[in-house]
């Protein structure tokens, strides 16, 4: 795969799902492109199915592993670079870290709103995919790939939900 490929336009609604380009535009999808598209709907069913119990104590541990968890995306991220074998992919990676590297921020703002810092120790789920992203091995484009598209977007699927019940 190249950049092209998995880059996906952004959205006017930045809580839209991500909606990548399909692989060679000039022919149809391949036949597993309905299911791609389905696995960050299906991990948003799932989350979404908790919403209804949230609260104002639920949702800032939501806010504390998102501060861990984004706190090393740009680690990651260089990590994926450096392993991509394709100069596209690697661009595409240096990029996305650039991107995310101030985004824990925003789970640090978040949390204060709410008169709450992020804890010292990182959330197990947030160490445990870590662990699996350095686990990949060299050239391992297309684990990453799947897994950032995935996790990019799940939130599209649920704002609406998690709008009404944060409510």
């Amino acid at each position: 795969p190249n950049a092209s490929s998995v880059r996906s336009s952004a959205p006017t609604d930045p809580a839209a799902p991500m909606q990548p380009n399909a692989p060679n535009v000039a022919s149809p999808p391949p036949p597993w492109w309905p299911q791609l598209l389905r696995i960050p709907e299906r991990m948003a069913e799932e989350v979404g199915a908790w919403l209804p119990e949230a609260s104002v104590e639920g949702y800032c541990r939501f806010l504390d592993t998102m501060f861990h968890y984004t706190r090393h995306s740009e680690a990651r991220l260089r990590t994926a670079a450096a392993r991509a074998q394709d100069t596209e992919l690697r661009a595409f990676f240096l990029e996305l870290a650039e991107d995310e590297a101030p985004h824990f921020q925003l789970a640090q703002q978040d949390l204060a709103s709410f008169g709450k810092a992020p804890g010292d120790a990182v959330p197990a789920s947030v160490q445990h995919f870590t662990d699996v992203w350095q686990a990949l091995g060299s050239d391992s484009s297309a684990g990453h790939v799947g897994a950032l598209f995935a996790l990019e977007s799940v939130a599209g699927h649920l704002a609406t939900a998690a709008r009404t019940a944060l409510r």
